[in-house]
């Protein structure tokens, strides 16, 4: 579900779109970046960021539910490059949305991989792996994968 804001997806879910009768080994969700573009105050992040985990916890007992930090972006709107370290309309960083993930995770006893700069997506090569500063591009698709599968399987043996 691409392109949403975490209250988007609570809503999602709410309404059925996510149920089915499959019961997954794992859910993976990647958010936050969408809230931190689209001025979500913290508050509001977290609260659906909670809900969202309480939800599929809910829904998915016997799931290992990993959630994903944000990865590093240079970009704000229509192929604009900025620093990754600027504020939102709010004042907000991009890091205090995965400070709340985290915080979220562990309250939920949710398990969290951090897309840390120093293994993903960096300010060094964002050009070389997304297509416009944010949205990876196959080559960074392989690069998250590659990188993904040790951490990811780890969490899915515990």
């Amino acid at each position: 579900l691409g392109g949403m804001r975490t209250n988007e997806l609570v809503a999602y879910a709410k309404n059925g779109f996510i149920d089915t009768d499959e019961k997954p080994d794992f859910i993976t969700v990647l958010m936050g970046t969408n809230d931190w573009g689209n001025n979500r105050t913290l508050a509001e992040f977290e609260a659906d960021v909670s809900e969202l985990m309480d939800i599929l916890q809910s829904k998915y007992p016997e799931s290992k539910i990993v959630f994903l930090t944000p990865l590093y972006r240079d970009h704000f709107g229509e192929r604009t490059f900025i620093p990754s370290g600027m504020v939102n309309k709010n004042g907000n960083h991009l890091y205090e949305y995965s400070d709340i993930i985290k915080k979220q995770a562990a309250a939920h006893n949710v398990a969290v991989i951090e897309l840390d700069e120093n293994t993903y997506i960096n300010a060094d090569n964002i050009r070389e792996y997304t297509a416009d500063g944010l949205h990876p591009n196959t080559a960074g698709n392989k690069l998250i994968a590659d990188r993904l599968y040790q951490p990811l399987m780890e969490v899915i043996q515990k």
